[in-house]
């Protein structure tokens, strides 16, 4: 799902145009109304056994939110999107909610989506802050416009979420770096509204901001700093255990996930506390290991995969984790674990 620099900073980025497909047609045709007829995607030749069986094996969906992964695939196709990853991607917009959809194409409602996406969903008080923050920091067109998304944004599928910050970045590129920058600050007052940064903030910040701090520059890519995994034993440490704790309750099952993502890369090497595993300390171990070469940053994604496949499955808060370490190392993942589960 998330690509690095040279593929304009996400998979999703394969489906954009720019500017707009809508807004070339009419430069040609200004009668055109924005319909465009129902078509079915040409099929592409896939080898036998490799991506036809991922397909037909489909993905055990749990009430938890919990689906099946498998490791080895998942390693197989990083950096290598496939014909079934495409289709994925394309099913994935299709089912997003139209107000939503048509908002990510343009640089002003693109930004709307965002703010609408960091709504809280579960505390009204934080979320009457957050409406009074964007009254004050944004002009009233733009507070309207998140007004007019925002039943979408908040009954968006939680899975859902991180694919639509996704879709934004094409658009938001087009901003001037006065109205990025302007953007980026209310992003964070918004994430601060209640003092703490969960998950899903902290995901939508890497995978927005990784990208477009560089592009508009923000920050310089990270050099090259580490060519063996070893030299990465810390920091990768820390991600793992940060990854086994959030995706495992039981004691064994913690120790089981860190094992399977340390055998035979880091071996000896010991579970953090889970005291120690924060937010924070993720976020600090992924800037170290995005100093890493091509080839350590293959053995991470490996490792962090291994992880959390070690029990079979992979839930909401793993994926999205998983996600969070792909964009920071510009490592391409497809748009759905379950293409390649």
């Amino acid at each position: 799902m998330f690509f690095g620099d040279a593929f304009a900073g996400s998979f999703f980025n394969l489906f954009a145009t720019h500017p707009p497909l809508e807004q070339r047609i009419r430069a040609l045709d200004p009668a055109f109304d924005g319909t465009f007829p129902e078509v079915q995607p040409v099929a592409a030749d896939i080898v036998p056994g490799d991506a036809a069986s991922h397909l037909s094996q489909g993905v055990a969906q749990e009430e938890s939110g919990a689906m099946g992964l498998d490791a080895g695939k998942m390693v197989r196709h990083i950096g290598q999107p496939q014909a079934e990853h495409l289709h994925q991607a394309s099913q994935t917009i299709g089912q997003m909610p139209r107000p939503l959809l048509d908002a990510v194409r343009e640089p002003f409602s693109a930004q709307a989506v965002i703010f609408a996406l960091l709504l809280s969903r579960d505390e009204e008080a934080t979320r009457a802050k957050q409406w009074q923050l964007l009254q004050r920091q944004v002009g009233a067109p733009l507070y309207q416009e998140v007004q007019r998304l925002a039943p979408a944004a908040l009954s968006l599928p939680a899975a859902d979420r991180l694919p639509a910050v996704n879709l934004t970045t094409s658009a938001i590129k087009r901003s001037s770096p006065q109205q990025y920058a302007e953007f980026r600050q209310v992003v964070e007052a918004l994430v601060a509204a209640d003092g703490k940064v969960d998950l899903f903030e902290y995901c939508l910040r890497t995978v927005l901001f990784g990208y477009l701090d560089v592009f508009f520059g923000l920050k310089k890519p990270p050099a090259v700093r580490w060519r063996t995994t070893a030299a990465v034993a810390q920091p990768l440490t820390v991600v793992l255990s940060t990854l086994a704790h959030a995706g495992q309750n039981q004691p064994e099952d913690i120790q089981r996930a860190f094992q399977a993502g340390v055998q035979g890369r880091l071996e000896p090497a010991a579970l953090l506390p889970k005291e120690h595993c924060t937010l924070g300390e993720f976020d600090a171990a992924l800037s170290s290991l995005a100093q890493g070469s091509p080839t350590v940053k293959r053995d991470v994604i490996a490792a962090v995969t291994a992880c959390i496949a070690a029990d079979g499955r992979v839930t909401l808060e793993e994926s999205e984790l998983l996600r969070a370490v792909a964009a920071v190392l510009g490592c391409p993942v497809p748009p759905s674990l379950a293409a390649v589960s």
